[in-house]
Order: C-alpha cells, then structure tokens, then sequence
C-alpha cells in the first residue's frame, strides 16, 4: 500500500499458498512479480493460485500475465521500522532515454556466513543489461535493498532507487547490472524466517555478497582487470553503495549514495525534527500556520487517551479497527502508541511527490486541509486528512495483531516487515521517537512513542534486549565510521524535506572527491526517479550535479588501494567455475546470455551433485537449526 496510507503488511495476514511449488507459480516469481489476479486481493493478502495443469500452454499464458502485469517496484526504508517497505505504485509510461529490453537474470552461488568456514551456500538473484555496453566501458552496479524483490525493470527503466543510473549508463556505454539483497525477493537462503535463520541477515554479510558479485560478473562477462565499477543506490542501498566503496576500494571505483543514513542512532529524535521543518517548507506547500495546526492536534489527541471516555471518542473519530471490542483497543498503552503512530503517517513527508493526484498526497494538498478551519478543530481537520488518507477504511491499532504478524516466521510474498525490523533490532535501530523537548510535531505527552517502546518489540520478536540493540548500534558505526567516511569519489545527495537526512552526510569533507549535495523541496532519493516534468529545477540540477560527479570519476585513474579499511580484504569467494578462457575481455552480442544459461547449467549440476543442499522451490536452502542469536562481533 502507498506509503502515507495505514496499513502494516501484517505477516500474520499473509498466508503462503499452498500452491507456491507449483509450476504456474514459479512462473510468476520468476517474473519478479505476484500473479496478477493476487492484485485484487484486499489489503496485499496473498492471493492462493489455481492449480494449473503442467501444460506449456497454461504456464506461457500464465507467465505472460505476470509480465503484463509486473508493476515498478523499488525498495525504500520503512518510515515504521516494523512495517513493511513502500511498494512504488508510481508507473513510468515509457523505458528510460535508450532503453528498452535486454534484460537478462542470473543466479549466483554466494555463501550463506562469509565469516566462517561454513560451505553452505545459497542462490542469489541477479540481473544484467549489455544494451549499451562496449568494450572497456565501466559497468553501473544498482544495489538492492529492504523491500520487494527486483524485477527486471530495474536494469531497463532503473525503477525508483536506479533510473538516473540507466540514463547515465546509455552516455557512458557502460554494463548494467544489479544485484538483489539476502533475505529479499527470491534471494532466500532458507525456507523459514526464524530467529536462528536470520543470525546471516546484516550489511556487513550483503557487502560480503556484493564484492563477490563483482567478481562473479568479472568472469561471467569477461571484463577486462581494470573496469571501473560505480555503485549506486537510495536509502539503505545508498548506505551500501557509499560502504562498498570505502571497504572494497581497490574493487569500486566510486560510488552515488542518495538519501543515506550511514550514521545508526538508537533515539531517533532527528526524523521528527525534520517533518517538522517540512511541515513550514513553503517551497513544498508548508507554513507555520499548518504546522501549528498539526501540534495542536495531536496535542488535543494527547489530552484524550488520558481517561477511558477520551479514548473512546478517540476510537469514534479516527475510526478505529474494533473501536467496539471488549476490553478496548486503547487500553493498552502500546495501542495507543500505535495509534499516535498511525493518525501521524499521512503527514511523514519521506515520500513527498507534487505530481501526485490523491488529494491529500502531498504537504501542500495536506496543509491546505488542515489550515480549513471550515472544518472544524485542529483535531477534527486531522481525523478528515485520515479519513482520506485511508481511503475510509478504519485505524488499525491493534499492538498484539501487529505483534503476531512480526512472529510469524513463515516466508511468504514480501515479508520486509519481520526482515527489516531484524536489521533494525540488530544493527542500525532508527527508532524515530517523539520526545518531550524535541521538535517532533505529533503527541509527546503522554510521553508512548519511547525507544523502550521498539525495544520492547526486539525483545519479544527476537529476543534481543535493549541494551544488546545499542551495543550493536555502537558496533555498526564502529564498523562503518557513521558520518566520518574517509573514502574518496562518494557523492551524497539528501532532500532538504526527508527526514532520513537527519543521520546523513550534508555537509560536504571535500567538495572534489567527497561532495554533498543538499536537494530543496525534494524528499528521499526522489532524483533517482524516472524524470518527469513535474520535476523542480532543484530536482533537475541535483541529476545534472551527479552527472557530472560520474563523468569527472570515469575521468580519474583506477586506484586499487584507494580504501579507508586495511582490515577490510575481499571475500572468499564461491567463484564462476568456468571462466571463458578462449573469449577475450570483450562483450559479444549474445555472449551474456550463453554465459548466463551456461551458469543456470552448472547450476543445476552442482543440485544433482547434492540434493540434499537444496529444495526445489526458488533454488532455497533448508533451514538448518543453528544456535540461539549472539551479539556479532565486528568482522
């Protein structure tokens, strides 16, 4: 559901169908997409598939819906950290500048831990375009983050995280490729989401991963050894992409982060501050005057969950799921933060977009409802802005529904919610609280939305206390440096209204080699988009800066050391078995795809070889029981 709407993507709502070995259904995943008549299902439930007969006609016809129907997803942080990520409903009426088919999926074998000598592996999907490519050109790598798996779009028309990528790829002839993230999309390395399963799941195991990437298309394509390869990614591919130049320099020439908070921080106080100033941002359609309105309203909604009887009127106005239940929804404290929670995520201005059309879309559609005062008080203008927002359907505030849904370790369509909130309890945090003294515009008194109250979650979904959560914080920036990154040839571009740039690089350690570029009006990585014109002028010189970033990098001499990490040492790696000796360092028209279907043959060799290391379903590794979570120690 579109970001700003309420609605989590409760795993506890998803069931898996029962039908997902069948070949009708693999049909569409292989598709990167969910079969199209799942699509009317209420509330993104997974729709169960008709059991097909295994006819090539019934599966060609099957997998030509899927593609007919693939929408352009991207990846994007969760505004919630248990929630699931943004699924783009934003759809591109035309391939990128040049663009057009060509793209090709792969799978590679990447190890499953590789910090240990634990053989197991498992299958990683990949994808790649040689549409523009000549030899010796670089080669533009599109990381994969939190969210929906890729599909194939995003080597063609970029999507939302990579299109600036594929315009910039046809100038510069380069390889296209992208690689999805562990524990995303297709990219499962076992069956289950339990806790034990999910000790892999970190950045540091991803960068692992995309350092043998670069190794793996190396031999795959034949590159020559001194191709320069520039990583590009938003929000936390953005953290990867600019992690990936400062650990594995001698592999990434330079990289384009955007919208990347590198700094973890427990309390979260920034991303409030931030909306704030949005909500003011006259350029975006904010003022004063609107931000006024939204902080007595949640005042006023404040003052309300304090007794029975305002909550029961709270329940009445916000249209609250089960408003009628017994005992009420709102007697528990957590319900109510998650309520406060709710009323206040139409007004998160991460995804801001002024060519939307839904009528309160945008800060400028919002404030103009909220500064009505036709429409009665401050707190009854905030119930109308949900009551649009939503669409009518009712507030879902149910703590222990939302609990139960976390639990759930079934691996189903898009589970982001458990994996990403995992990634939240274990490494970054980023749990945006709404504390006393800060600027945060919504209800701080009562004080609910606490660090003790995502904490608690860790807790119960994980096991993971909260003093464990800020020792791994700690850890992370340790690891990475936060927002002191010494590496060279990183540009960081932020918006000037996301809140996520409250733990970014803004501020530019050497305009040369380490630029950042401050985007006004402009929310998180919305300059990664395919170009509309709509786009601000801001928007259009942000492209034309990184542009320009990208030429001035290719210009610069490939420097294998140039790496702020000694200790950083590429991967062992679970090679390409069967580099083309007897091809030169060139790319052939069709050579990627005799390459890419050799690979899927030894794919299916090493599976005959030892059945038992795989299932059969989406080439997934079985889960394997494993000891109890640990704190990881820095690798």
């Amino acid at each position: 559901r579109a970001r700003g709407i309420l609605g989590r993507t409760a795993g506890g709502h998803m069931p898996v169908s029962r039908t997902s070995k069948h070949t009708s259904r693999m049909a569409c995943m292989a598709a990167g997409v969910r079969p199209p008549w799942s699509l009317v299902r209420a509330r993104g439930i997974l729709g169960h598939i008709p059991r097909f007969r295994s006819t090539k006609w019934a599966h060609t016809v099957l997998l030509l819906l899927c593609l007919l129907s693939a929408p352009l997803t991207s990846w994007a942080m969760p505004a919630r950290p248990y929630r699931a990520a943004k699924a783009a409903g934003k759809a591109v009426g035309a391939l990128a500048s040049g663009g057009g088919s060509g793209s090709q999926v792969g799978w590679m074998p990447s190890r499953i831990d590789h910090f240990s000598a634990d053989p197991r592996t498992y299958q990683q999907r990949f994808f790649l375009n040689a549409t523009f490519y000549k030899p010796g050109a670089p080669v533009f790598l599109c990381i994969g983050g939190e969210g929906p798996g890729l599909t194939e779009d995003v080597v063609v028309t970029g999507g939302l995280h990579c299109a600036l990528m594929v315009h910039l790829a046809e100038q510069h002839s380069a390889l296209i490729v992208a690689l999805e993230h562990r524990y995303y999309g297709l990219s499962q390395p076992f069956s289950d989401l339990s806790t034990p399963n999910l000790r892999f799941l970190s950045s540091r195991q991803a960068l692992q991963d995309i350092a043998l990437f670069h190794e793996h298309i190396t031999a795959l394509v034949a590159l020559p050894s001194d191709t320069k390869w520039i990583t590009f990614g938003g929000s936390y591919p953005g953290m990867l992409a600019a992690w990936a130049r400062s650990k594995f320099g001698h592999l990434f020439h330079a990289a384009v982060s955007s919208s990347s908070p590198v700094e973890a921080i427990l309390d979260m106080q920034g991303y409030n501050d931030v909306t704030a100033s949005s909500l003011e941002d006259n350029l975006v359609g904010g003022s004063k005057a609107c931000l006024i309105v939204v902080e007595a309203a949640f005042a006023a909604l404040g003052k309300l969950m304090s007794t029975p009887a305002g909550r029961g009127q709270v329940e009445r106005d916000l249209n609250v799921c089960g408003a009628a239940s017994s005992p009420p929804i709102l007697q528990d404290p957590r319900s109510r933060a998650l309520l406060l929670e709710g009323a206040a995520d139409p007004l998160i201005p991460q995804s801001n977009d002024p060519a939307c059309t839904h009528p309160v879309c945008d800060i400028r559609r919002q404030c103009a409802l909220l500064t009505n005062t036709t429409l009665g008080t401050p707190l009854q203008r905030l119930a109308e802005l949900n009551h649009i927002a939503r669409g009518g359907e009712c507030l879902n505030a149910n703590y222990f529904e939302m609990l139960d849904g976390l639990k759930n370790e079934a691996l189903a369509d898009d589970r982001t919610d458990r994996v990403w909130f995992y990634q939240t309890c274990s490494e970054f945090a980023f749990y945006q609280t709404c504390d006393p003294g800060s600027k945060c515009p919504f209800t701080s008194l009562p004080h609910l939305n606490t660090v003790e109250s995502y904490t608690s979650l860790c807790t119960l979904v994980f096991g993971i206390e909260h003093s464990t959560v800020a020792e791994l914080v700690n850890q992370t920036n340790a690891v990475y440096g936060g927002r002191d990154i010494s590496a060279t040839r990183i540009v960081w571009i932020n918006g000037l209204i996301d809140p996520w740039r409250a733990q970014a690089v803004t501020k530019s350690l050497d305009p040369t080699a380490r630029p950042a570029i401050i985007v006004p009006g402009a929310s998180h990585h919305f300059w990664t988009h395919p170009a509309l014109p709509s786009d601000s002028p801001y928007v259009v010189k942000a492209r034309l800066q990184i542009a320009e970033f990208v030429t001035a990098a290719l210009a610069e001499p490939k420097d294998d050391s140039d790496s702020d990490s000694q200790a950083a040492n590429p991967p062992t790696a679970v090679s390409f078995s069967s580099t083309p000796r007897d091809r030169q360092g060139t790319m052939v028209k069709g050579s990627v795809g005799k390459r890419l279907a050799k690979l899927r043959q030894e794919t299916r060799k090493a599976k005959n070889a030892d059945p038992t290391n795989y299932i059969l379903d989406n080439n997934r590794l079985p889960g394997v029981p494993l000891a109890p979570f640990q704190v990881p120690v820095i690798e």
